[in-house]
């Protein structure tokens, strides 16, 4: 599993690199070069070297969890606020695809205990796949239900959605998918294995359902609190 994983980084990690180093090497060598195409290689390289950013912070976070170390550090905060927060972060990828967020909601000052920072990491995965999967100008929902003594949320996207038999494989890190995806459009797939290792650290129940053609929906439950 160790050696792997290891190889599955490496194969992550080596397309942006190379990607910067090339365009890197062609701004360098080359003296006649158009501002225009100066620009164009210059926004590559950029994007080139947040997606490894990225890719490097998902991968510590991983394996700061996966350690056995990682303590919650819990607090209590307003979930509706984080969440709206979230979706504002989210409105320059969502517009890529005219993608409409959608937060659904019992209560607009609903308080958890949690640890705020994985529950934003968890929130940004799962809306950055449901946005990225989604048709164009379709609608993503988020979705909270007061069920006694618990919340259900649910985030529910009318996209392509994922066949039957690649739904277990979801929560594996580094799985995709769709493989043939192109690189600048798709994470490491790390994002899911990060919640579902959020998720076991709260005891949170979870689970993901999808049809083809219909959608995904990802759901989970916390406890309530009074607030």
């Amino acid at each position: 599993m160790q050696k792997q994983f290891i190889a599955n980084i490496s194969h992550e990690l080596k397309t942006p690199i190379s990607c910067i180093r090339a365009y890197v090497e062609l701004l360098h060598d080359c003296d006649a070069i158009e501002k225009k195409d100066k620009d164009k290689y210059a926004e590559i390289i950029i994007m080139n070297s947040k997606k490894l950013t990225t890719m490097v912070e998902d991968i510590l976070e991983l394996s700061e969890i996966q350690s056995g170390n990682y303590a919650l550090e819990l607090s209590s905060f307003c979930l509706i606020v984080l969440i709206k927060d979230i979706i504002n972060d989210m409105q320059a990828l969502a517009a890529e695809k005219n993608v409409k967020i959608v937060l659904k909601t019992f209560n607009d000052k609903l308080i958890i205990t949690a640890d705020k920072d994985k529950i934003l990491s968890v929130f940004c995965n799962i809306l950055q796949n449901a946005v990225r999967h989604s048709h164009l100008n379709g609608i993503v929902e988020i979705e909270l239900i007061s069920i006694t003594p618990n919340i259900d949320i649910n985030v529910i996207d009318n996209g392509e959605g994922i066949s039957e038999d690649k739904l277990p494989y979801i929560w594996n890190r580094f799985y995709k998918v769709d493989k043939s995806r192109k690189s600048g459009k798709s994470g490491a797939g790390l994002g899911m294995a990060i919640v579902k290792e959020i998720f076991e650290l709260h005891h949170y129940t979870y689970g993901i359902e999808s049809q083809m053609g219909v959608g995904t929906r990802v759901w989970f439950i916390i406890p309530k609190e009074d607030s």
